[in-house]
């Protein structure tokens, strides 16, 4: 497809694997516009890569762990930042001081708030979830995407964003309790409003 020094066809590598390159970005990252970046990097990288194409023998996995690379590496980078910036939950908030829940934030049976006859309840759900997910940072909600949608292992998880096992717990729990409420809080703001 290339001769030495001609530059590959990205116009083709666009039009081929632009879809599922991004909904692989939007897996990982939740936010559309980031998604957007990655997979533009992901075809810079390989439009400067000088490879020959008809060497590659899986176009797409070859793209794909471009894009992988790519997005480990941004949460590399900003690990630090995203750290300091993970809001520290006060637990005197949800427990008292034996650690049992407070009875105004004990978590609550939220799908039994919702009318069971509709068929939409699940996709109601979906997009609440949704809603809840992207207020988290981006390290929280990566993890919990990749945890709980993509199945992969916090083993894995630990390695791709160099945390501590210890660590990774703690961002989940934070994490989780910050879902909850949300869904709570949204919840209980819809039926007040029906």
């Amino acid at each position: 497809m290339t001769e030495e020094n001609e530059p590959i066809d990205i116009a083709y590598l666009v039009d081929a694997f632009s879809d599922d390159l991004y909904r692989f970005a939007l897996s990982r990252v939740g936010s559309p516009a980031l998604a957007k970046d990655f997979v533009q990097e992901t075809f810079i990288s390989a439009y400067q890569s000088n490879k020959d194409l008809e060497e590659i023998n899986d176009l797409k996995s070859w793209l794909l762990t471009i894009l992988k690379n790519k997005t480990i590496d941004h949460f590399r980078s900003v690990k630090g930042k995203m750290e300091q910036q993970t809001v520290e939950l006060d637990y005197r908030t949800y427990f008292n001081e034996s650690g049992i829940w407070h009875k105004d934030k004990m978590p609550s049976d939220f799908l039994a708030t919702f009318d069971r006859e509709k068929e939409k309840n699940f996709e109601d759900l979906k997009k609440l979830l949704d809603f809840c997910m992207a207020k988290l940072k981006d390290l929280p909600a990566s993890i919990i995407r990749m945890k709980y949608l993509e199945e992969v292992s916090s083993k894995e998880i630990c390695k791709t964003f160099e945390i501590t096992s210890s660590n990774y717990w703690v961002i989940v729990h934070r994490a989780k309790l910050q879902l909850r409420d949300c869904l709570e809080n949204r919840i209980k703001k819809d039926q007040n409003e029906a």
